[in-house]
C-alpha cells in the first residue's frame, strides 16, 4: 500500500475525528485555558501578598531575626515585633507548621522593649517560632492600649501564619512582670466576649497556653497585699489614669482575674517567694480563681527568689510546659 495513500487516509480520519468530537475538543481547550488563567491569577495574588507583607517587614536578617510592623502605632517602635523561626523553616521542602511562643516584656508598663527576650534559641531548637513584641507604654497611652496592642499582635501572627509556616492553632504567650500581667489578660479573655479589645480585623486573638512570670493579676487587691511596700503604686496610677480606689470599675475591668472562666487555656504561673515588687499573693489569687473553674493551672513558687529569677533552669521549665500543652499529639 503506497505511503502517500496511508498518510491521506490518516488525515481524513483525523478530520472526521475533529468533526465528530468538536464539542469535546472545544471543552478541553476551554478547561486548559481556564487552568492557565487560574495559575496566572494565583501567581499575581501571591506576588501581591508578598508585596503587601514587604510593607510590614522592616528588617530581615538572614538566619536571624525578622522585625515586623504588626500594627499602626509605630511611634517609638510601639507596634513592632521580632520573629525568630526554627532553622529548618527556611527550607522550601519543609511543610511543618511551627507553634508560636509570643514573649511580652516587663517594665511596669512604662519601660522595656522586645529586646528583653534573650531566650529564643532554646525555643527555636525545640521547633518553636518565637515572637517578641513591643506595645504602647503608659507614657504614650494609658490602659487599654497595652492589651489592645497585644491582641492585635496575636491576630497579625495568626493572619500571616501561612507565610511564615506558623501553626495558627497553637499560639502561646509568655510574659514577665507587667508582661506577665498582659499574658494573663490575653489568656483569661481568650474565647470570651466579655471585653471590648478584639482586633479590628475580626481575626481571633485567642491563645492556647499562658506562662505568667510574677505578673500583677488583680489591681483591686494589690495595694492591700503589698502593704507598706507598694512599689507599683505610681505605675498602676499611670496605667489607669488614677488609683484603683479612684477608678474601681476600671481597675476591675483591667484585672486578669475578672475574666477567669472554665474555657481558659492552660496556665503555668511562676513567682519568686521573696518578690518585693509584685506580691506573691497576686499569683496565688489568679491560680485559685483558675482552679475554682477547673481550668488547667500549675502554680510554682520559686524558693528564695525575688522578682528576677530568669535562668536556664526556669526557662527549661517553661519549654517543658509548652511542650506538654502544645505538642500533645507529638
Amino acid at each position: 500500500m503506497p505511503r502517500d495513500y496511508i498518510v491521506d487516509q490518516l488525515i481524513v480520519a483525523f478530520k472526521i475525528l475533529m468533526v465528530r468530537h468538536q464539542n469535546l475538543l472545544v471543552t478541553i481547550a476551554i478547561l486548559w485555558l481556564a487552568a492557565i488563567i487560574l495559575a496566572v491569577k494565583m501567581q499575581i495574588h501571591q506576588a501581591e501578598t508578598h508585596k503587601n507583607l514587604a510593607k510590614h517587614i522592616l528588617f530581615n536578617g538572614h538566619n536571624s531575626v525578622i522585625t515586623i510592623a504588626y500594627g499602626p502605632h509605630l511611634d517609638n517602635e510601639a507596634n513592632l515585633l521580632d520573629l525568630w523561626l526554627p532553622e529548618e523553616a527556611e527550607s522550601a521542602h519543609s511543610k511543618a507548621l511551627y507553634p508560636v511562643i509570643v514573649f511580652i516584656h516587663g517594665g511596669a508598663w512604662d519601660s522595656g522593649d522586645k529586646s528583653f527576650m534573650p531566650f529564643q534559641l532554646p525555643f527555636n531548637n525545640r521547633g518553636y517560632a518565637v515572637a517578641s513584641i513591643n506595645y504602647r507604654l503608659t507614657r504614650e497611652a494609658p490602659y487599654p492600649a497595652q492589651i489592645e496592642d497585644c491582641k492585635i499582635a496575636i491576630s497579625w501572627l495568626r493572619s500571616h501564619a501561612k507565610v511564615f509556616k506558623l501553626d495558627p492553632d497553637h499560639i502561646a504567650v509568655w510574659g514577665i512582670s507587667s508582661g506577665g500581667y498582659l499574658a494573663a489578660l490575653l489568656g483569661t479573655t481568650s474565647d470570651t466576649e466579655e471585653h471590648q479589645w478584639e482586633s479590628p480585623a475580626n481575626i481571633s486573638s485567642a491563645v492556647q497556653a499562658v506562662c505568667d512570670w510574677c505578673g500583677p493579676t488583680d489591681l483591686t487587691t494589690i495595694a492591700q497585699q503589698a502593704g507598706t511596700n507598694y512599689v507599683l503604686s505610681h505605675s498602676i496610677r499611670r496605667l489607669l489614669g488614677g488609683t484603683p480606689e479612684e477608678k474601681p470599675d476600671m481597675a476591675k475591668e483591667a484585672s486578669p482575674v475578672s475574666y477567669v472562666h472554665k474555657g481558659c487555656p492552660p496556665f503555668l504561673i511562676m513567682h519568686g517567694q521573696n518578690d518585693t515588687i509584685v506580691p506573691v499573693e497576686q499569683s496565688k489569687e489568679l491560680a485559685s480563681r483558675l482552679k475554682s473553674v477547673r481550668a488547667n493551672c500549675v502554680l510554682e513558687l520559686i524558693p528564695h527568689a525575688n522578682h528576677h529569677f530568669a535562668d536556664a533552669t526556669n526557662v527549661a521549665r517553661v519549654i517543658q510546659f509548652f511542650d506538654l500543652v502544645l505538642k500533645k499529639s507529638d
